[in-house]
């Protein structure tokens, strides 16, 4: 009788074999199971055929010498490769030895003992594991019910593998990137370079419609398909916590730093334009008087005089749209309504692109650094406007809605498409977008080809309008 147990790489695990032959002519006599992957290939009878059917004909060479040598009392060990000429040989460890034909059920029904151990075992493991047919229609041989507590499916909600995966990867586009990752660790198992695959993370619907995170390795054989799932939603969890909470922080310090930035251009722009301006004021009318006491014959002087006056005037325009551009004053002296329509005047007179603002609301209340980012955001939008939308016409409007400030620009010009945009390192819709972010606002785009774009920003307020 040999007792032949797999040991290829833990892959068959369970697939246990007991066979007895005629010591004489090596015929076989009687088979346990019956069901043994193994031998499903073959079509019966078994019993009559030859073990050397069976086996590859190194091990057959080695199995007639260890039972030539087979003392009956002793049992002996081998290692032999067992095929059946349709898949390939699976390596077993084996007993041999020769009990009286009495003996032989005590022995089944020890093997089966064993067997129902292994099973008891898996069944208690407590990760989910399934294990389903390579070939098809790749139905699922096995779960265990740790996969029915994790997922919610059972054997009956999956007939196949084409079932589950409808059930459980709804993201036609998402599975389809899983499915050639596991197609490529799949041959790397094939080709002997990796006994198992690496890890892979995934995200899988449950049957409830719940989503799970969970990190997924698998095994195959010639059959079947094993796969163990571990459950990392936590780990995910306090990731995207870690992500959002260094977000949270880096846009705090960004904000800390604009509204300093804010503050020294306030601060700069009010130095240049009260004491640059004054002495430049009191400069020209230095000047003013000395020309006044220069001899009209003297006209090469008065000239140069003259000149020198429409420099300093000159200087002078230049430095109120420095401090203006800095700071424009009209935001601190009239307000935030007051700014935006200034604004837009401004940007009409230099790009010659029509601008019309109107403002449903008086006087928002809104802290100094919301204004100042709404106020930023509006510079920036009408600067892209200009630069790239080839707009005739631009409309904005703020109002308010629920307890929101929004601002809302739109243009007419040649539009774009906001997913073509999206992957490039566009700085401007990129700084509105943290602008808003840094008050805990709101940015939003839309365009399309043709048709224009419209930008909105919505900044929440702590007290009403």
């Amino acid at each position: 009788m040999i007792a032949a147990e797999s040991i290829d790489l833990k892959k068959h695990f369970g697939d246990t074999l007991l066979i007895c032959i005629d010591r004489s002519s090596f015929a076989i006599t009687a088979v346990w199971p019956e069901e043994s992957p193994l031998l499903a290939k073959v079509p019966p009878p078994w019993i009559g055929e030859t073990i050397d059917s069976f086996l590859t004909p190194e091990s057959a060479a080695d199995l007639h010498e260890a039972v030539g040598d087979h003392v009956d009392a002793v049992p002996s060990t081998i290692v032999l490769r067992l095929t059946c000429g349709l898949i390939p040989p699976r390596t077993y460890a084996c007993m041999i030895c020769q009990p009286p034909p009495a003996e032989f059920g005590n022995l089944l029904l020890a093997f089966r003992d064993i067997r129902s151990a292994d099973y008891e075992i898996i069944q208690r493991i407590p990760q989910p594991i399934s294990a389903y047919e390579i070939a098809a229609p790749k139905r699922f041989r096995f779960i265990n019910p740790k996969f029915t507590e994790w997922f919610g499916y059972t054997m009956e909600d999956m007939p196949d593998i084409a079932h589950w995966r409808k059930m459980a990867f709804r993201d036609d586009n998402y599975y389809k990137q899983l499915e050639a990752k596991w197609y490529e660790q799949f041959r790397l198992i094939r080709e002997g370079v990796i006994e198992e695959s690496t890890p892979m993370e995934i995200e899988m619907y449950c049957k409830d419609g719940g989503i799970m995170n969970l990190e997924i390795t698998f095994a195959v054989d010639d059959e079947l398909f094993y796969t163990i799932y571990n459950d990392i939603s936590k780990r995910k969890k306090a990731e995207k916590a870690l992500r959002e909470a260094e977000l949270r922080q880096v846009r705090d310090l960004s904000a800390h730093f604009e509204n300093i930035r804010e503050e020294e251009r306030h601060r700069i722009s009010r130095e240049i334009h009260d004491e640059l301006g004054q002495q430049l004021t009191v400069l020209k009318l230095d000047l003013s008087m000395i020309a006044k006491k220069i001899d009209p014959t003297q006209t090469a002087v008065l000239e140069k005089m003259k000149a020198a006056d429409d420099l300093l005037t000159e200087t002078m325009r230049s430095v109120r749209r420095i401090a203006t551009q800095l700071r424009p004053s009209v935001l601190d002296n009239l307000g935030l309504v007051s700014a935006l329509e200034w604004q837009c005047r401004q940007f009409e007179k230099h790009s010659g692109i029509r601008c019309e603002f109107q403002s449903q609301v008086l006087s928002p209340a809104l802290p100094r650094p919301q204004c100042n980012a709404l106020f930023r955001i509006y510079q920036e939008a009408l600067t892209n406007i200009a630069r790239h939308a080839e707009a005739t016409i631009v409309s904005a409007v703020l109002f308010q809605e629920d307890n929101k400030l929004i601002l809302q620009v739109r243009d007419n010009g040649k539009g774009f498409l906001p997913e073509e945009v999206a992957g490039r390192k566009t700085l401007g819709i990129m700084g509105m977008k943290e602008r808003a972010l840094m008050v805990q606002g709101e940015f939003c785009i839309r365009s399309a080809p043709g048709k224009g774009t419209t930008i909105s920003i919505s900044i929440p307020l702590n007290g009403s309008l």
